[in-house]
């Protein structure tokens, strides 16, 4: 069984080096970055750059795509359509954003948290848990990784998002969308064919499934925000892809805090110090 996991990514140069080496010590048979330049962006993307310095043992495993943004497509939408085409030797597909980790708090690699999935199932729903600054961090040193200086998690909500691995064939074309559409990517996560479950084994739906007491969100997607605060809320506010499943939503600033809710989780750090060492072999 293989297993890819792909992401999209634009200025990402200061963090893709971890979320690759992540995933490599994860056990990944594949890791897939598409980087989505904008033609009218004037700033330089190291992103490319950055995945170059990675030790060789980790770069056999990473492909790189190379796209221009085009209206008309979200950024990840394309590069979903384009990381499609490299996965057709693999039976799963992760695609997370560039700031997401697959967080076990056993350590195990992927191959050993997907043993026991039964063949009638099209896709695994993983919780999806939001991290941000921990009110001890001030600042972030360049070296220092995501996992170790976001340890602030917000409270769960009624009802979370998920992220799915999805059986690559069993990922859905939609029919009127013959062509590549952002319709193909809400098909990979919503409307892939076969039986939906968690990690659980249970049977569930991406939507209306209240996923709080899911084995305390172990297996978990971990979503740090690294940017400001306050520039994330102000962008939710027009994010209407969230709004549409749950108009109420709201987020304040205060969620991340730990004198607000006091929710902190470390369960990261058991992959720190293999990530530091592969990280330190960069170029």
């Amino acid at each position: 069984m293989k297993l890819a996991v792909g992401t999209t990514a634009r200025h990402e140069d200061k963090y893709i080096q971890e979320w690759i080496c992540f995933y490599y010590l994860q056990g990944w048979d594949k890791i897939i970055v598409c980087i989505n330049k904008n033609l009218n962006d004037p700033r330089h993307d190291n992103t490319s750059d950055m995945i170059n310095q990675l030790p060789p043992e980790v770069l056999e495993k990473v492909s790189v795509l190379h796209i221009n943004h085009e209206p008309g497509w979200g950024f990840q939408f394309k590069g979903y359509h384009h990381i499609l085409d490299f996965v057709s030797d693999c039976e799963w597909l992760g695609f997370f954003d560039a700031d997401e980790y697959l967080c076990d708090s056993r350590k195990r690699n992927i191959h050993q948290i997907m043993e026991g999935i039964p063949g009638d199932v099209g896709q695994i729903l993983v919780p999806w848990v939001r991290f941000g600054h921990s009110n001890r961090v001030v600042s972030i040193p360049p070296q220092e990784t995501r996992l170790a200086a976001f340890v602030n998690r917000m409270a769960l909500l009624e009802l979370e998002h998920v992220k799915p691995i999805v059986r690559t064939k069993n990922i859905l074309i939609p029919s009127g969308h013959p062509q590549p559409s952002d319709e193909w990517y809400r098909c990979h996560w919503m409307k892939a064919t076969g039986r939906q479950i968690n990690f659980q084994l249970q049977t569930c739906d991406p939507i209306n499934s209240n996923m709080r007491n899911v084995s305390n969100f172990d297996p978990c997607i971990a979503h740090y925000y690294t940017g400001s605060m306050e520039d994330w809320v102000n962008r939710y506010k027009n994010r209407h892809c969230f709004g549409s499943i749950n108009p109420d939503w709201h987020y304040d600033v205060k969620d991340f805090t730990d004198y607000n809710f006091g929710v902190e989780d470390t369960r990261m750090s058991i992959y720190l110090d293999d990530l530091r060492q592969l990280l330190r072999k960069c170029g």
